[in-house]
């Protein structure tokens, strides 16, 4: 911040929060690091040994919270009855946030990380609508990527499972990471396998969504598979994981 009179030791309030980092580079320029605030405008005020700034116009700063981003649905379409469930990924994502597919809301509502969030959809007419995320700062700008098809239903085809994209893509030869297995054909008793060796627990979330632990693995990238009373998924570069 530029200013006169700045002086060492100087500190620094953004309101009444106190900066994280203050250094004084002249009498003239002063460096300070915002604190963590509630989203709005305040003074910033900085106080030498010949007392505080007054407050005016020209210091004052505001701080913003990010709206939702969704990047993501999967899968991208789902019946005219309702029920599917759809994992979200994107970014800005709060536990008290809801979900609407066009202006209908989903019935349910999980809020897995700031990343990711689980709806059921409603029961809603055939065509397009956007999936929309709202958080108390607002709702998330409608893009291509948050694009959900209603269709009528149809009947499906049986096969083998398919593995479509996983993320994470990489974890520690610990263990322990959640995976988000996205595909098609998975059903109730699936299994998964990160290489030759067994998820740590398995989630069948739905059809289309399963959520796995890692194992226990040596360094290295194997194949994730998915294993039902059908078949195995087929191996491709979509279903890597790296462990390291």
């Amino acid at each position: 911040m530029a200013g006169t009179d700045f002086t060492s030791p100087a500190t620094v309030a953004f309101g009444t929060t106190a900066a994280t980092k203050v250094v004084v580079e002249s009498s003239n320029l002063l460096i300070a690091t915002s604190p963590a605030e509630s989203a709005g405008t305040v003074d910033i005020i900085v106080t030498t040994a010949s007392g505080p700034s007054t407050p005016t116009p020209h210091d004052a700063f505001t701080f913003n919270l990010n709206a939702p981003v969704v990047k993501r649905v999967f899968p991208n379409h789902g019946r005219t009855s309702g029920g599917t469930l759809v994992l979200i990924k994107g970014q800005h994502f709060t536990k008290t946030a809801t979900v609407a597919f066009g202006t209908v809301a989903a019935t349910s509502v999980t809020e897995e990380s700031n990343h990711v969030i689980l709806a059921r959809s409603p029961a809603e007419a055939a065509g397009t609508v956007d999936v929309i995320v709202t958080t108390a700062i607002g709702p998330s700008v409608p893009t291509p990527s948050d694009a959900f098809t209603f269709v009528a239903p149809g009947t499906g085809s049986p096969g083998l499972p398919v593995v479509r994209t996983i993320f994470p893509k990489k974890g520690p030869v610990t263990g322990g990471t959640t995976v988000y297995v996205l595909g098609r054909r998975f059903t109730k008793g699936s299994t998964v396998a990160f290489g030759t060796t067994p998820a740590a627990s398995v989630t069948v979330e739905s059809s289309h969504i399963i959520v796995a632990t890692s194992p226990v693995e040596p360094a290295g990238t194997v194949d994730v598979i998915v294993t039902t009373t059908a078949g195995s998924s087929t191996p491709t570069p979509k279903d890597t994981f790296s462990f390291s």
